[in-house]
Formats: structure tokens, C-alpha cells, sequence
């Protein structure tokens, strides 16, 4: 299936060419090693789910993926905060990468890349059970090869995708900690709430846990503040190839299974939002659950010849 990571192992395969690709997190991080010159519908080699406490730092962690992968020759890493200078700093624990550090370590290049970017890249190589559609692409409307990627996880962030020289791109973004956009603060105030200072303040774990405590529903109020929110984004970036929402608290909000209330809440004022462009009305929406969706976009990353 197209942007599926299947694992498989032999240890014939090691000597070749392989890339490492690995998307870290502050709970678990997950790694897969790959034939950097097969294409986006291959198979993976080894994949393997880690838990960080496991490890007192990324030195640690590398020794031991380096160790049950085999040498690799270069590396794509996702990681949950911003690349500045070659290096992260992760916004979630207390671990940091190097880029140089890395490189000396695998002998090779290592590019580091921010997470979501990688969900970004992910999006063209997305198989049909990489994604849950929330609502479909109207037929009669024709995309523009841009889409937008949001995450309500630990934080907040958005990202913008499109092709650039035939490739997937994503401009680095820090949405998270911007204010809210007053139609957001509108829907907490009908509540008879005080808005948070930031995105990140409402659109997160931490966000849904204060809701939690201030009213009787608070997935309603969070859905509700969603939908104002997505309209901002939509209209800001045109992604008429689709918004794809990630995350641990987009899940909780929409799961797979069980009652769908939020979900058709959410879509229902989707459709009924008042945009300056109508068309803006028919944006398909998603939810990317799939575990290894950043391991996709990390490959999508991977030099070509």
C-alpha cells in the first residue's frame, strides 16, 4: 500500500545502502531503516518502537538503534521542536540532538527535521489507511497543491505543504505561540471563560485538561473553538488539497470509533462557516492516526540522485 511502513529484516540486506530514519518524541520514538534509493510503495527493512525513559540521553538511544539496525549511511530525524544551527532542542523533554554530533556518529549526512514538517512531507505518499477522511473533496472542486497539516498534541502547530521542483516543502512555523485569533477567544467568552494567552494554551493536552475543569463539556467547547480556528487557517493558507489534523488530542476529540458527536459537530460548522470565498466551505478535512506517518514524511526527505 502506497506510504505504508511494512516491516521486514534479514541480515543479507545490511551491507547495502541504508538510511535511518527516526522520528523522536517525548514518550516513545520510533525508528525504521530503509533503501534510500527505492521508491515511496517499499517496503521497510526494521522498524522499531522505543521508550525514551528507557534512555538517560539521545547518545544512548542512537547506540542502541545503531545497534539493532546495522551501519546506516545517512539519516533523516523528526523531532518535536525547532531546528536552529543543525541542532533541536526537544519542547517535551529534556533531550537535545546535534546534527554534526550525528553525522560523525553514522559517518554519513544526517538531516534534522522538525515533526510536524515531517507530517507535512508525509501527506503525497499517504496510502488509504494512513489517513481517517472526516469529510471528502467535492467533486467539481479542483485542488491547488497546497494542504495544511495541524497538530493538537503536547502543543500546537500548523504547517503548510506544497511542491516545490517536484518535491513536498514545508516553510518552518510556530503557530503555537501566537495569540488567539479573536473568533477563537469569542467561543471560550460565551462560555464565560477568560482566553489563554497562546494557542498552545488551548489547543493541547494541558488545554483540554483546563477546560476540563471550567465547564460541563469541554470536547464540545474545545470542538467548537477548533472549528474557528480551522476557518482562520483556511482562509489564511488555501489548503485545497485538504486539512490533516494529528495529534494525541485530535484523536481524543475524533476518535475512530465510538459516538462521532464532535466529529459531526466539527464538520457541521465547517460547513456552515461564513467564509469570504465559498468554496472555502468544501476543504476536505482528515485525521492522520496512523503511527508511522512521520517515518513517511522523513523518507519523503531523503536526498534523491
Amino acid at each position: 500500500m502506497k506510504g505504508r511502513i511494512r516491516g521486514t529484516s534479514g541480515d543479507g540486506d545490511r551491507m547495502k545502502a541504508a538510511a535511518l530514519l527516526g522520528d523522536i518524541g517525548g514518550t516513545n520514538s520510533r525508528f525504521a531503516r530503509v533503501d534510500p534509493g527505492a521508491g515511496s510503495d517499499s517496503a521497510i527493512r526494521d522498524s522499531l518502537l522505543i521508550r525514551n525513559d528507557d534512555f538517560p540521553d539521545t547518545r544512548a538511544l542512537f547506540d542502541h538503534v545503531l545497534g539493532q539496525f546495522g551501519p546506516v549511511d545517512q539519516a533523516v530525524i523528526a523531532a518535536a521542536g525547532p531546528v536552529r544551527g543543525g541542532r533541536v532542542a526537544l519542547a517535551n523533554r529534556d533531550w537535545q540532538l546535534d546534527q554534526a554530533e550525528l553525522q560523525a556518529r553514522i559517518g554519513g549526512p544526517v538531516r534534522l527535521m522538525n515533526d510536524l514538517a515531517a507530517h507535512v512531507l508525509a501527506v503525497p505518499d499517504l496510502g488509504p489507511g494512513d489517513a481517517r477522511i472526516l469529510r471528502g473533496p467535492k467533486a467539481d472542486q479542483p485542488g491547488n497543491g497546497q494542504w495544511l497539516v495541524v497538530n493538537l498534541g503536547t502543543g500546537f502547530n500548523a504547517g503548510l505543504g506544497l511542491h516545490v521542483a517536484g518535491r513536498p516543502v514545508s516553510p518552518a512555523a510556530e503557530w503555537g505561540m501566537t495569540a488567539l485569533p479573536r473568533p477563537v477567544a469569542q467561543v471560550l467568552e460565551a462560555e464565560g471563560l477568560t482566553p489563554p494567552a497562546m494557542l498552545d494554551d488551548l489547543f493541547s493536552g494541558r488545554g483540554l485538561s483546563w477546560l476540563g475543569n471550567q465547564v460541563t463539556d469541554p470536547q464540545g467547547v474545545m470542538t467548537r473553538a477548533l472549528a474557528r480556528m480551522l476557518q482562520v487557517l483556511i482562509t489564511g493558507t488555501l489548503p485545497l488539497d485538504g486539512v490533516h489534523l494529528c495529534g494525541g488530542v485530535a484523536a481524543a476529540l475524533f476518535p475512530a470509533t465510538g459516538p462521532q458527536d464532535t466529529t459531526r459537530q466539527l464538520i457541521g460548522a465547517l460547513n456552515g462557516a461564513d467564509y469570504r470565498y465559498p468554496f472555502l466551505r468544501h476543504v476536505p478535512v482528515a485525521i492522520l492516526d496512523a503511527p508511522d506517518v512521520a517515518l513517511i514524511g522523513c523518507r519523503a526527505a531523503l536526498p534523491r540522485d
